[in-house]
């Protein structure tokens, strides 16, 4: 069995040491490893021995990427899996990792469903539609979904109400334009937004009688920008 010969500084990376085996092997390993491993010099160091300290090293680093990424953004079960799979970590270290994360309360796909569901409603004014196709793109488990769109429903403003307010952020833009433009865009934006046809029909039945009383005279900008 190889000895440790050595323990190496590694440029940049002042909390790991690459550990030189006397066969002229050498491994990358976290200084916490290598103290919980009694990875020091002149000692013997049997395969297995070694093989447990880089699966150990690579589910620590796993979990330090993993914090890193859900520090930054919110992510759903499949797509921190996708992610450290990215990074180049194995099935079973990926696996360990979110069950981990889950145990500290950091990944929660219902959790998760309910902030897109809450912030389409609220402050993106989405209907129904447009939100569930976000939240198919991050893949979120449908079963977890149902469960926040029942939590939430109960305080959530009917969709009509939903629809005046999307068409409210536009209403300046609407202003310049002749009537049939603007109901036309208004139709438009509504569907791109996520709203079914009875809705927008009702919407657009509310929101166009401003239009109607500031018919005479509408003769700006025939052309202005379509909104996503």
């Amino acid at each position: 069995m190889p000895t440790v010969r050595a323990l190496e500084p590694i440029p940049h990376q002042p909390s790991r040491r690459r550990v030189v085996l006397s066969d002229g092997e050498a491994i990358e390993l976290s200084l916490e490893v290598i103290l919980a491993a009694d990875l020091v010099p002149d000692k013997t160091v049997s395969p297995s021995a070694l093989a447990e300290a880089q699966r150990t090293d690579s589910l620590k680093q796993a979990e330090h990427d993993a914090l890193a990424m859900l520090g930054r953004k919110a992510l759903s079960v499949a797509e921190l899996k996708a992610k450290l799979a990215a990074n180049g970590y194995d099935q079973e270290t990926i696996d360990r990792v979110i069950i981990q994360c889950r145990e500290w309360g950091y990944l929660d796909d219902r959790r998760l469903a309910e902030a897109v569901i809450a912030e389409g409603v609220e402050l993106k004014h989405h209907g129904p539609m447009r939100i569930r196709q976000r939240l198919r793109a991050r893949k979120i488990d449908p079963d977890l979904v149902e469960q926040a769109e029942r939590k939430l429903a109960p305080g959530q403003p009917p969709l009509l109400e939903q629809a005046l307010a999307a068409l409210k952020t536009k209403e300046r833009a609407y202003a310049r334009l002749t009537p049939e433009v603007a109901r036309r865009r208004m139709t438009a934006f509504l569907q791109r937004r996520g709203f079914d046809f009875d809705t927008i029909r009702e919407a657009m039945r509310r929101f166009g009688r401003a239009l109607d009383e500031a018919e005479a005279s509408t003769g700006g900008d025939q052309s202005g920008g379509e909104d996503a």
